[in-house]
């Protein structure tokens, strides 16, 4: 069984190829402690051995490779499901790490494993001192379900133990998505990783942008950034939007409609655009209802959604945190079929 997502291919692990990788990273440190079942001296032949145990062979209780598109052979780490109750896990080459791999490669995995053998639920966890695992996890659709006690054969100790739930539903209602890249015309909207961080602080601490904003403070560091990378953006909901001269902008298409864009690019069409094209996508994964809104007085995301296909359900007073005040604000839902209509994608 092999995967391939825009950057990654998820392919069975084969000795000839991967055993050097898997005991280089799975031996690393920053690795083995975050890890149950591998030891701090783990040698070569362990590793063999794990990767014997863990090949494909058509049922649960396996591991797959996972591999930059450019470079298959090249193993970066693994994604696996098993156990009874059924559960996954993954790892990554700490040189990979903050480029976005691990959601990408879960996310992929989880949307082909899940529905062929019928699973219901997978579970998953992460050692509390690991929070950048938890933010994986929340971001392929994964809830938490608290807090138990767990074993580190490498710590030689127990440890807290984050502990998370997936059901089938949300992957089946199109609530899990593996992350996605949405050509245009002219843009191009991929998933939100770490290196945007500077573009993004760069264009929310523009109060043109900012104040438009009902949940985005002023001034906008790198915490509030991180806070939104790992709390709020979501794989295949959440987009950085690109031009032919590099990021653009944010847009976010879940049950909810929000974007902004950098100042250098408006007033092009880009919101328009971008919009339509993560609307077309969610609406034809069988999405429901979209929910957007504008405050009194911005004219341009009016025009925007009105283009769109969305139409007003109410008016009501909203806290705008850049400018700490209430202000009104106009309520708007799109319908599928408003859009087809609007579009004619119908």
């Amino acid at each position: 069984m092999r995967i391939e997502t825009e950057r990654l291919v998820l392919r069975g692990l084969e000795p000839n190829l991967d055993i050097p990788a898997l005991h280089r990273i799975g031996a690393d440190p920053r690795v083995v402690r975050m890890m149950m079942s591998i030891p701090a001296d783990w040698t070569q032949a362990q590793a063999a051995e794990f990767l014997e145990r863990s090949r494909w062979r058509g049922g649960i209780g396996f591991r797959h490779a996972i591999a930059l598109r450019s470079a298959p052979e090249r193993m970066i780490g693994t994604v696996g499901i098993g156990g009874d109750p059924v559960s996954t896990a993954y790892f990554i080459d700490p040189g990979q790490w903050g480029r976005g791999y691990a959601t990408e490669a879960l996310g992929a995995f989880l949307s082909a494993v899940m529905p062929r053998f019928g699973l219901g639920t997978v579970e998953a966890g992460h050692f509390a001192d690991n929070p950048a695992s938890g933010a994986v996890l929340r971001k392929v659709g994964f809830e938490d379900m608290g807090a138990e006690v767990g074993t580190s054969v490498a710590r030689d100790a127990v440890a807290e133990v984050r502990t998370y739930r997936l059901d089938l539903e949300r992957l089946r209602m199109g609530k899990v998505a593996v992350p996605v890249r949405i050509a245009s015309a002219r843009l191009m909207l991929r998933p939100v990783f770490p290196g945007d961080a500077a573009d993004v602080m760069a264009g929310l601490n523009d109060i043109g942008a900012a104040g438009w904003l009902a949940q985005v403070p002023h001034p906008y560091g790198e915490r509030d950034f991180l806070d939104f990378l790992e709390g709020f953006a979501r794989a295949g909901e959440t987009y950085a939007i690109e031009d032919a001269e590099g990021f653009a902008g944010v847009l976010t298409c879940g049950g909810d409609l929000g974007y902004w864009l950098a100042r250098r690019v408006q007033g092009r069409g880009y919101a328009t655009e971008a919009a339509r094209a993560a609307l077309a996508a969610r609406f034809a994964a069988g999405g429901g209802d979209v929910v957007s809104g504008y405050f009194e007085g911005n004219a341009a995301s009016a025009r925007v959604l009105k283009k769109l296909g969305f139409v007003e359900t109410g008016r009501r007073s909203v806290s705008c945190r850049a400018l700490g005040e209430m202000r009104a604000h106009v309520d708007l839902v799109l319908t599928a079929e408003a859009f087809a209509r609007r579009t004619g994608t119908g």
